[in-house]
């Protein structure tokens, strides 16, 4: 059996490398935007969505890569707004917004 020793902040790290990643077909974040738009009123991919968005937030080099996208802030944003009274999308969307605008506004 492997035993992993990389620690969960780790693993969102290299995930969150790999989408922003030029590789084959180019960065991926376009196309996970286009993919979660189309399911913005679909409460488990909007929860899924944010923890996302939030998690990559907290990297510095996620993050300001996520906020060269406007699309992030209105998913975001709209997420707050299509699901305000549930309370784990809302906090981590602002949390997420709040994050990615101060990696902006430097």
């Amino acid at each position: 059996a492997v035993v992993s020793t990389q620690s969960t902040g780790d693993a969102g790290e290299d995930v969150g490398m790999q989408l922003i990643s030029a590789g084959e077909g180019g960065p991926k974040i376009p196309i996970i935007l286009k993919a979660l738009q189309q399911h913005d009123s679909n409460q488990e991919v909007v929860e899924a969505m944010c923890e996302l968005m939030c998690t990559m937030s907290e990297q510095d080099n996620l993050a300001e890569e996520l906020a060269s996208y406007p699309l992030v802030f209105t998913l975001l944003q709209s997420a707050i707004s299509e699901f305000p009274r549930i309370e784990e999308i809302t906090e981590r969307a602002s949390m997420a917004i709040e994050s990615l605008r101060a990696v902006r506004d430097v």
